[in-house]
């Protein structure tokens, strides 16, 4: 200021955090979350690139903000850490209260390790999926009425069966369930084999070939034509295939049509 004083000036931001959508809707579908939590991911990447771990990563630090083409755009926020003292008993909103002293985080989100006063890039993935499995499910994966309880849950690693009633795919589980060992050599080696498991859908592969399958059956009934692009529909989703000549390959891997 003009007298000398500092001050910061900061982005305003529009729009609200993942943990106020979760608490307006409660459970978030699989596609919209698994691309909202894409871009969380991404922007972890960038930070562990740099050398910096969050260390208190959860819904609350999330922000969802509206983007200039109708798509939102999810913000991490808050890398610094809050001082809280532990209570006695832990309810809703002090578990979600940010930690500091013998160990850092929110204990709600935190990995086994972050209880033993430690922490790296892989505890970051930890918290980033038990907020992935609570948009997806509703609830998070481990609970506890006291700190302690809640420590002993995270680090025993019992993540309970699934809702009954999900709708969440069993192939998105288990990359959620591998981010949630206890031991940090046991999860994804970093975000981006993390990402790269959520983005690889077996279900869309397995459309596109049936799609690529119906095509040449098209060509061979006389409906398309070699190097026509078609737009096959099916349950997951149209599928756009150029219709290409198949290639065969004899028993050595040579190429037998050219």
């Amino acid at each position: 200021l003009e007298d000398g004083r500092p001050f910061i000036v900061m982005e305003l931001l529009e729009g609200e955090s993942l943990y106020d959508r979760m608490a307006r809707v409660r459970i978030i579908d699989a596609p919209t979350t698994v691309r909202i939590i894409g871009q969380v991911a991404k922007g972890l990447m960038k930070a562990h690139g740099a050398g910096i771990v969050h260390r208190d990563l959860k819904p609350e630090n999330i922000h969802l903000c509206p983007g200039e083409d109708g798509e939102e755009i999810a913000k991490i926020l808050d890398f610094g850490l809050a001082k809280f003292y532990s209570p006695v008993e832990v309810d809703e909103k002090t578990a979600r209260l940010t930690r500091e002293g013998a160990v850092f985080g929110t204990p709600a989100y935190m990995s086994p390790e972050q209880f033993r006063a430690t922490g790296r890039a892989r505890s970051d993935q930890f918290s980033f999926c038990v907020a992935l499995y609570e948009a997806l499910y509703g609830e998070r994966p481990f609970v506890g009425r006291t700190v302690r309880t809640l420590a002993d849950a995270v680090t025993r690693g019992q993540v309970p069966p699934a809702p009954a009633s999900t709708h969440v795919p069993s192939w998105i589980r288990k990359v959620i369930l591998r981010g949630l060992r206890r031991k940090p050599d046991e999860r994804w080696p970093s975000m981006e084999a993390l990402l790269a498991a959520l983005e690889r859908d077996p279900r869309v592969r397995w459309w596109q070939a049936a799609g690529a399958t119906i095509a040449l059956a098209l060509v061979a009934g006389g409906r398309a034509r070699l190097g026509q692009t078609l737009y096959v529909p099916m349950p997951a989703g149209d599928i756009e295939v150029e219709v290409t000549a198949p290639v065969f390959y004899d028993a050595a891997g040579a190429r037998l049509n050219d």
